[in-house]
């Protein structure tokens, strides 16, 4: 599987710029990030109806994805250094909702989970 580009499309503070005990501000950046696979490539095969896919000039498949980044705002080395990132299915991210004892009404918001890591950890 390729990357084939990378948009982004916003970047914002985290929870209105709240601070999170020594690691601060966090930052969150949204976009889209577009692939192309070969559906003739063995590790794809077990991907349901991908040969029926149109296909670009290339003969691959071309699909994109939604992504949502949080890095710290100010100073990087206060983080954790660790990636979190939730494989969305169907378009519903839902990882930082479940994680993060956020409400169903604003599954962005901090919630628990944030407030007492003290950052993303």
């Amino acid at each position: 599987m390729a990357v084939t580009s990378l948009a982004i499309n916003e970047r914002r503070p985290y929870a209105d710029g709240m601070p999170f005990g020594d690691v601060g501000e966090f930052k969150q950046i949204d976009g889209v990030v577009n692939f192309a696979v070969d559906p003739s490539a063995i590790p794809n095969s077990k991907i349901t109806d991908l040969t029926l896919a149109p296909k670009n000039p290339a003969g691959e498949v071309e699909f994109s994805s939604e992504f949502r980044i949080f890095k710290t705002q100010i100073d990087r080395m206060k983080g954790s250094h660790k990636l979190f990132f939730d494989v969305v299915n169907r378009g519903r991210p839902l990882s930082l909702m479940r994680i993060n004892s956020a409400v169903d009404s604003d599954p962005r918001g901090p919630g628990q989970w944030l407030s007492d890591e003290a950052g993303i950890h």
